[in-house]
């Protein structure tokens, strides 16, 4: 009897733990845009700090959503999940000021169903006036399976202007 126990134990602690993360520096499985840094010493993270900058997953055999693994200066970032063309703003999300690599869970409004195939963006609102982000990958559950990026479009639209043409001041409160 103790031996069933034992065993059966193991097997729940085993699958509890089982994760799945994805490197940052794997362009196969993450798509960035806009202007990102990835050193070579030590190769684990991306560096970013301009606002509007993005970076997109795609992932299906899950019910929950990754956790996403940053250090962060206290930006804010908007959440986006999509499935078969119909995208939803999910969250914002704020990281905290540490010096620790932290993992920020996404929450969602609706469960996702294992059998679709889900995009999911990261998008920073805030300005680089916040400081530089370290962007160190995600961390999935055990099952789920991360599929290759697809192509960026090939047609691009460019807004050149000032702190006015990317919102800056759009969050904040009135002066009067």
């Amino acid at each position: 009897m103790k031996i069933t126990c034992a065993v059966v134990a193991l097997c729940v602690f085993a699958y509890v733990s089982a994760v799945v993360t994805v490197d940052p520096h794997d362009a196969t499985k993450i798509q960035y845009e806009g202007r990102f840094a990835f050193p070579t010493t030590p190769k684990k993270h991306a560096l970013y700090d301009w606002s509007g900058v993005s970076y997109t997953i795609r992932f299906t055999k899950t019910k929950a959503l990754p956790t996403l693994l940053i250090k962060d200066t206290n930006n804010m970032y908007n959440i986006y999940i999509s499935t078969a063309g119909a995208s939803t703003k999910e969250s914002i999300l704020t990281g905290t000021r540490d010096a620790a690599v932290k993992k920020y869970t996404i929450a969602n409004t609706t469960p996702l169903d294992a059998s679709k195939t889900y995009t999911l963006r990261v998008e920073k609102r805030t300005e680089a006036s916040l400081g530089v982000v370290q962007f160190h990958g995600f961390e999935f559950t055990d099952g789920t399976e991360v599929l290759p990026v697809l192509p960026l479009n090939k047609l691009k639209m460019a807004f050149i202007g000032d702190s006015i043409t990317c919102g800056y001041g759009a969050d904040g409160k009135l002066p009067w």
